[in-house]
């Protein structure tokens, strides 16, 4: 699943397994919404072998991508900014840097050094389900790519979820 440009979407109730397409609608390989109520996910090749993992940790707000035989890579959490969205990816060698305007459905993410890693779009509608458009710059795999981007997603998602139950 090594492409530059993938497109993966998430289900209305977050659940079930989702095609990983190419930039030409060819399946890629699979992105299984493991449950509505734990937003864990996990990234399968095309011949159903699985490459990455991600979830929430317990009572955490940190989403933490794992590889195949369980050994996490990284984690992604949300940091605060007054005037654009702004994610880290932190590695054990890197950290990365996930930017995008206050507006904006398209995210830049960069390592520590400026250089660019990947990007991502939202191309879905306001109200229906996630969909992206992954652009991958070779730096990590594409599968760890899009456990990143549902990690973006699902933390968006729960803080959205909790704004909206305080008022």
């Amino acid at each position: 699943m090594e492409n530059k440009t993938v497109f993966i979407r998430d289900n209305f109730m977050s659940a079930g397994e989702t095609e990983i397409t190419d930039a030409e609608g060819q399946v890629v390989g699979l992105l299984d919404l493991q449950s509505a109520f734990t937003s864990s996910v996990r990234v399968l090749d095309q011949d159903g072998r699985l490459q990455v993992t991600g979830g929430f940790r317990f009572f955490s707000n940190r989403w933490t991508v794992s590889g195949p035989n369980g050994e996490e890579r990284g984690t992604v959490r949300m940091k605060m900014s007054l005037w654009n969205k702004r994610f880290v990816y932190e590695t054990s060698a890197k950290t990365y840097i996930i930017t995008s305007p206050a507006f904006s459905r398209n995210y830049e993410i960069h390592d520590e050094l400026e250089a660019p890693a990947a990007s991502f779009e939202r191309v879905s509608g306001m109200f229906s389900s996630g969909a992206y458009r992954v652009e991958n710059s070779g730096k990590l795999p594409t599968a760890e790519w899009i456990a990143v981007v549902m990690g973006v997603h699902n933390i968006q998602k729960r803080n959205n979820h909790a704004a909206s139950s305080t008022t």
